[in-house]
């Protein structure tokens, strides 16, 4: 890329976060720049705590509720880059700073623009044990690669190391080439987070989950950890009311989305419990995935909601 117009492109980002107010999002200024010697000087943000892997070589008792607050922050700074239609393409520990209280981005030269077409770019950008199978291919890719690397380090939090961390970039390639799927650790150090975490590192991007449904499944996952559901034949609307604080201040939520969290808190709860019926377990799980695949098309998703509660009722 032509070095002035690598300048331009990182000034429009850095002018973004700092005119949007991204709160999840480091502001940096490029305050001189020599073309002869290739260089950039970039001012930013100081952050006392360090970048997140420091963070978890100093805080070996990283709590679940920690974990999901750090994914939750990271997640809102991918969706304030997404709303300008902008993905960030080298999400790593590295990559992620801690203010004291809140994680955020940071390095945003890697970031692209995707305007409209949001499988056009093919360049093989980030870094390598947190790099997506599809832009190691060099394969189309979309935001969703942000996902797999969010996946890499929420990996790196549970277990301190990267999945295929000691691949090569050949070998790298001849795995996904052969269409090999990751092995995860049998430790199962907390359920949902395990589960998730298999969600967001599927090696096919068609079948990872998107952005927006991780955002609220950590959300729900959050929420179930202050309550428990005792009954599962308790009436809807009182389960609203019950999660309802999950979006108090979350104002363009719609009531749809409130029916979709009390689902899958039943469901979740009912796929964990029930050990007796496997089929309708598997049933669950499966009509769990779908949900959240397809829940911003809330036609398809009041569909599915009404699917699932038959099958509850069955």
């Amino acid at each position: 890329m032509n070095f002035i117009m690598q300048i331009y492109k990182w000034i429009k980002i850095l002018t973004i976060i700092k005119r949007e107010k991204f709160h999840n999002c480091i502001k940096q200024h490029i305050i001189e720049y020599h073309q002869d010697k290739q260089q950039i000087i970039v001012l930013e943000e100081y952050n006392q705590q360090g970048n997140l892997y420091d963070f978890i070589k100093n805080n070996q008792n990283f709590t679940c509720n920690q974990i999901i607050n750090c994914l939750l922050d990271i997640i809102k700074g991918l969706q304030q880059l997404s709303q300008h239609q902008y993905m960030h393409r080298d999400i790593k520990p590295q990559n992620i700073v801690f203010d004291g209280t809140k994680f955020k981005l940071i390095d945003f030269e890697t970031c692209k623009y995707y305007g409209q077409d949001s499988y056009k770019y093919q360049s093989r950008i980030g870094t390598l044990t947190c790099m997506a199978p599809e832009a190691q291919l060099d394969f189309a890719y979309s935001s969703k690669c942000d996902v797999w690397s969010v996946g890499c380090v929420l990996y790196y939090i549970l277990y301190k190391s990267f999945p295929l961390q000691n691949y090569d970039s050949l070998s790298l390639l001849i795995f996904y080439q052969n269409n090999h799927q990751l092995e995860f650790p049998s430790q199962v150090i907390n359920k949902e987070l395990y589960d998730l975490m298999q969600q967001m590192l599927k090696t096919r991007e068609i079948d990872r989950i998107s952005l927006n449904a991780l955002f609220f499944l950590l959300k729900m996952i959050k929420s179930s950890m202050t309550f428990n559901i005792s009954n599962l034949e308790e009436n809807l609307a009182s389960l609203i009311q019950r999660i309802q604080f999950i979006f108090y201040s979350e104002k363009s939520y719609d009531i749809c989305k409130k029916i979709y969290t009390c689902f899958k808190t039943l469901l979740i709860y009912q796929v964990n419990t029930e050990t007796q019926n496997d089929q309708k377990r598997e049933k669950l799980k499966r009509a769990t995935l779908e949900i959240i695949r397809e829940f911003e098309n809330e036609q398809i998703y009041l569909d599915l909601i009404r699917q699932i509660q038959q099958q509850i009722q069955d």
